[in-house]
């Protein structure tokens, strides 16, 4: 039931915009009889126009959770650890340095992490590091 739940939401939105501008015809084309012509071709011209708009934000939701859940089960993916990594205790994971990409501090001791590109910032230490957002590891040189 709650599996998948942006691609649900997504179609509702499709179906309920589709009902929604159905009805605003059909009562624009019985305005015909009761109010004239120009107020029911406004009606029939309005009406589908303000379904698309109300829904769009409920599917644009739809569509957010479902770039959300690639994105997790992305990084999820990526969480494998590599074969250059050797553990040495249950949470100690060490990476052989010689595989580790290297990365320029630039005069302000600020560089982006190879992997996931965040903008990071040491104080004047170079080395082996690790990226606090993406847990990679990568070596510091002064340019």
């Amino acid at each position: 039931m709650f599996e998948n739940v942006g691609e649900k939401l997504k179609t509702l939105s499709k179906i309920l915009m589709i009902i929604s501008s159905i009805l605003g015809i059909i009562a624009g084309i019985k305005m015909f009889n009761t109010s004239g012509a120009p107020t029911a071709i406004i009606i029939i011209i309005i009406s589908p126009i303000a379904s698309y708009v109300s829904f769009l934000s409920v599917y644009g939701i739809g569509e957010i959770l479902v770039r959300t859940e690639s994105y997790r089960d992305h990084n999820s993916r990526n969480k494998e650890i590599p074969s250059n990594y050797s553990d040495k205790a249950a949470n100690d994971i060490v990476v052989n340095s010689e595989h580790a990409p290297v990365v320029k501090l630039d005069n302000h001791n600020e560089c982006f992490c190879p992997s996931c590109n965040a903008a990071l910032s040491f104080e004047y230490t170079f080395g082996l590091k690790q990226c606090p957002h993406c847990k990679k590891h990568f070596k510091i040189e002064k340019k």
